[in-house]
């Protein structure tokens, strides 16, 4: 008789199912054992949300932070999604969210969830990752939080190092502009064309060092909160327009086209709005470098907006896609597509469009070219 490794019979599982057919106790055994040996604080929940096993993790983080109030409304039978509803302090901005994730995850409607929160106290500033998957057959989820505290510190070192840096950058290049054009009008007088050759190149390298550092500054600003929006009736037609007009000056090499209308008036900040479809637009440009053109589409669809760009570029792999608007987050390239750049544009673009209640989605394929859609709610007049 030949030997099935993987026979049922043969198969640890098989043998465990069979035994905790007969004794219930030793499943939940297991189960807690396998939690309580895990660092990370985890808690399962049934369908209804409430609380029926946590680990060591969580008791002991339980027992460190909680005043014996919030320790009583923590433990096992009590309801995660009330605690969650009455969250007070720090996170209790976050708890809404979660709410509403872990409730999504609980009913099928979500496959899971994830969140950052802070939980701040006299002794210390933490942070942590909360994630919530859901139990095989929609029997219930696992919710864990992770202790990001150190990846946050390093994250607010960094921004603070950013801000700084493009803080004292922008005199000394503001300055080299300036001298820079006042050679070029000595050099035009004098009839100097080489002299002008040179100074239209370092003119360049100038105008480009300054987009970096206006966008380090942009993206320091973002994360403190401090950058400010301005917000109008803005005709969306009009704005494209100009922008695809002024990108077609700068990038003669791409046929820029226009498709349909959205006759649309949103209400936004009409230069952080040009500035992010001028980085979706640049992008689509810079990553085409074997194709020469570049086609743009507008329509309204019920409550919003929508404009669509699309390029016939290198495309971006399925697996990197999620990626794509982290900061500093670049898809890897061959080093004949190389293009320059800090991998922020994308990162600014998504976060002016969600600040105006909008979304950006993508739909590439590697080789064959990317679609970047924006979708933007109609301007209400108030009545």
């Amino acid at each position: 008789m030949q030997h099935e490794p993987y026979g049922e019979s043969q198969q640890p599982f098989g043998r465990l199912n069979g035994l905790f057919a007969k004794n219930p106790e030793a499943r939940d055994f297991l189960a807690q054992a396998i939690l309580d040996s895990v660092t990370v604080m985890m808690a399962v929940l049934d369908t209804n949300g409430r609380v029926h096993i946590v680990n060591e993790a969580w008791r002991r983080q339980a027992r460190e932070s909680c005043s014996p109030d919030q320790l009583a409304r923590t433990g096992i039978g009590m309801n995660y999604l009330d605690v969650c509803k009455h969250a007070q302090g720090a996170s209790a901005e976050e708890a809404p969210e979660a709410f509403a994730g872990i409730e999504a995850v609980l009913g099928g409607r979500q496959s899971s969830f994830t969140l950052e929160y802070p939980c701040f106290s006299p002794a210390r500033q933490s942070w942590y990752l909360m994630s919530a998957t859901p139990l095989p057959g929609n029997a219930g989820a696992v919710v864990a939080h992770i202790d990001i505290t150190e990846r946050k510190q390093l994250e607010q070192q960094k921004d603070i190092f950013i801000s700084m840096a493009s803080h004292e950058l922008r005199a000394p290049l503001t300055a080299l502009k300036g001298l820079t054009q006042l050679e070029k009008k000595k050099s035009e007088k004098r009839g100097l064309s080489e002299s002008l050759r040179f100074l239209a190149k370092m003119e360049r390298h100038i105008d480009q060092l300054t987009k970096l550092v206006t966008e380090l500054f942009d993206v320091a600003k973002m994360q403190a909160g401090r950058l400010d929006y301005v917000k109008e009736p803005l005709d969306l037609d009009a704005l494209i327009n100009e922008i695809v007009e002024t990108a077609q000056l700068t990038s003669p090499g791409h046929r820029l086209t226009i498709h349909g209308a959205s006759h649309a008036t949103i209400s936004g900040d009409r230069d952080k709005l040009g500035q992010a479809f001028t980085n979706l637009l640049s992008n689509a440009i810079k990553y085409s470098p074997q194709a020469d053109y570049v086609d743009i589409s507008l329509e309204t669809v019920q409550d919003g907006a929508f404009v669509r760009i699309q390029d016939v570029g290198i495309g971006i792999p399925k697996e990197r896609q999620d990626r794509l608007f982290e900061r500093f987050y670049r898809v890897d390239t061959s080093k004949q597509n190389y293009v320059p750049g800090l991998g922020l544009g994308l990162y600014i673009a998504h976060e002016i469009i969600k600040h105006h209640g909008g979304e950006i989605t993508v739909s590439s394929e590697e080789g064959k070219g990317s679609i970047f859609s924006v979708s933007l709610p109609l301007h209400v007049s108030a009545t």
